[in-house]
């Protein structure tokens, strides 16, 4: 998927051009804008790393539930530009889509045990004691 393939489906989402359509040079060139300021945002969040697209032919290749969270929420960015409101179910895609990104990008935590507490030996649940 190029970042032209994704701006057809921000502004197909938005409702402002149709399936057979296809969007005006300034259009494209606005959504593309849009696409790297909202990437942009993500950079400081954690479990987000930024990218940037410097042209919009180029190969965009996102893991999945990348392309339909930075789908959702640029239609939901971008819809009052042209005297829109994105949807509910892209308002509830959008978020749900981050949301779950998000968590799945989060850092698991590492259970560190304090080096006194296993010199006693493993811990028995049946015997209730140290072996």
């Amino acid at each position: 998927m190029t970042a032209n393939d994704l701006i057809r489906r921000i502004l197909m989402s938005v409702g402002v051009i149709g399936e057979a359509d296809t969007p005006t040079a300034e259009q494209a060139a606005d959504t593309f804008v849009s696409i790297n300021q909202f990437l942009n945002s993500l950079g400081g969040a954690e479990g987000f790393v930024t990218l940037q697209y410097p042209n919009p032919t180029a190969d965009i290749g996102l893991d999945d539930g990348y392309e339909l969270m930075i789908q959702t929420n640029v239609a939901m960015m971008i819809a009052p530009d042209y005297g829109k409101e994105a949807s509910p179910t892209i308002q509830r895609l959008a978020a749900s889509t981050k949301r779950a990104l998000k968590r799945r990008s989060a850092p698991v935590p590492t259970l560190r045990v304090d080096p006194l507490i296993r010199q006693r030996g493993e811990y028995n649940v049946f015997t209730d004691d140290y072996t």
